[in-house]
């Protein structure tokens, strides 16, 4: 909902249309709409002079316009380079439809970006589609020094689509509704995306595997260790047979899925033995190696999860007993969990005994013997860099609603949402490293900053025929990231 509020700047009061919305943690957030006045002493709203005061959004597009230059994206996109900028920073920015972003173009300072019609950014869409391996290829060797990590994370998620035109609209799991899955891989270190995959919205995720080893040996990067999950890895009788031929020539590690006799040997190695603890970040882990004929086991253990599992499995289930009363589709992983007894669906105590056995336990398999169990498991769980890039496409950068009904516009619109998520971790990792210099501890993010830089404005006036440009007063903190990304400021 839309609503007026009052910022106060020098001593004057300035009244600012905005609309509220809440972030990926829920909380509640202002989008700057338009600039209605300044704010007389009687309360009134002193209606701005189109011809001689404008305000424009100028703090966070400033930023996302440096990073693009430092990117030098030209060699891949040619032509449509201005066109896909300002579709980049309209997704970092003010994202929505095309014509929204459109719209809403006018409201960022035109020394930043220049805004076109819905022609031609649809056609720069197309560019994009057309050409998505080839600019990944050329982009990727514009960064590749910054990707110094070996290892690399990979996964899929789902994402809704509206209406079924699209080839790719496939019913499945977690949207009980047309679908597609979007695999995408990135360095582990810079957290940059290297490509991604547009797949069927029921496809096994085990199935994607072979095209995205592929992938990584187009990039010549044979020599690596891809990390995934569970679900990537799929089951087979054994690993050999899991894993297949598709790995040869990398490393992996991965989590695998517990079968019978991988749930056997987790409990039979389970430790909580000091000796074998792993310290992460926020917790510790107790791991413990068991013996392969190629490559290695490390059994894990997290005592955090085992609880956190426990009480999050209850709630589900007590969720998923309502939707079965009311003969709602289920989660398929949690039907083994309710039972009909005299027509009257009920909580399986026993199986729910059962799992409770394995919670917090992990079994993960590296390919690399000589890898330690301490790099096996921080590798593995710094994979957690990879939930949080799906996060961001989906709440800041918006990949989601699909507003797209053909295959070629679909894939467009995510390989342009992928060159935004590019940018946001460029702009991240140059953050990290000016912290981890100056050895402050606040991490700041793309949504804390594009908070932070919320209210500094660019003010265009003319005044006796000359015009004139100020940006609004900046905090310490304010400067300090404008500073890092040599946007020019003039204060007024």
């Amino acid at each position: 909902m839309a609503f007026t509020k009052i910022l106060k700047k020098g001593g004057n009061k300035y009244a600012i249309r905005v609309e509220g919305y809440r972030d990926e943690n829920g909380k509640v957030k202002h989008k700057y709409l338009e600039y209605l006045g300044k704010v007389g002493k009687d309360g009134k709203i002193i209606s701005k002079e189109p011809d001689t005061e404008k305000v424009y959004q100028f703090g966070f597009p400033c930023i996302v316009d440096k990073a693009l230059k430092e990117l030098d994206l030209e060699k891949a996109l040619g032509g449509h380079t201005k066109e896909v900028s300002f579709l980049i920073t309209m997704h970092l920015c003010n994202p929505g439809s095309l014509n929204k972003m459109i719209k809403r173009g006018v409201l960022i300072d035109p020394s930043l970006i220049t805004t076109y019609s819905r022609k031609s950014l649809e056609a720069s869409i197309d560019f994009l589609e057309e050409h998505k391996e080839l600019i990944e290829q050329k982009i990727y060797e514009k960064i590749k020094e910054e990707c110094k990590e070996k290892s690399f994370f990979y996964d899929l998620t789902a994402i809704a689509l509206n209406g079924v035109r699209s080839r790719y609209a496939e019913v499945g799991y977690p949207e009980f509704a047309p679908q597609l899955n979007v695999g995408l891989c990135i360095e582990a270190g810079s957290g940059f995306p290297v490509f991604h995959e547009v797949y069927e919205g029921n496809l096994s995720h085990k199935t994607t595997l072979k095209q995205i080893m592929e992938r990584l040996r187009s990039f010549d990067r044979e020599s690596t260790v891809l990390v995934f999950d569970a679900g990537v890895f799929g089951e087979g009788k054994n690993l050999e047979e899991a894993l297949g031929e598709d790995l040869k020539g990398f490393d992996v590690i991965t989590r695998v899925p517990m079968t019978s006799s991988i749930k056997s040997l987790a409990i039979s190695n389970k430790t909580t033995s000091i000796r074998d603890v792993v310290c992460l970040s926020n917790s510790k882990i107790y791991a413990r190696e068991v013996p392969k004929e190629e490559g290695k086991l490390v059994v894990c253990f997290n005592e955090r999860v085992k609880v956190s599992v426990r009480e999050r499995r209850y709630e589900e289930i007590l969720k998923a007993l309502e939707k079965k009363k009311k003969g709602k589709p289920i989660k398929e992983g949690l039907k083994k969990y309710l039972v009909k007894e005299g027509g009257v669906w009920m909580m399986n105590l026993e199986e729910m005994e059962e799992s409770e056995k394995y919670d917090g336990l992990y079994v993960l398999y590296c390919s690399d013997e000589k890898m330690l169990k301490e790099e096996i498991v921080i590798k593995y769980f710094d994979k957690d860099l990879i939930e949080k890039s799906f996060c961001k496409l989906k709440s800041t950068i918006e990949v989601k609603p699909i507003r797209f009904q053909t295959d070629q516009k679909i894939r467009g619109h995510i390989m342009l949402c992928h060159l935004s998520y590019l940018v946001a971790a460029y702009i991240e990792k140059k953050l990290r490293e000016k912290q981890k210099k100056d050895k402050k501890e606040k991490k700041h993010t793309m949504a804390s900053i594009k908070e932070l830089l919320a209210n500094v404005y660019n003010i265009h006036s003319i005044k006796a025929e000359k015009e004139y440009t100020h940006i609004t007063s900046l905090t310490k903190e304010q400067k300090e990231i404008m500073d890092l990304f040599k946007c020019c400021h003039k204060q007024g």
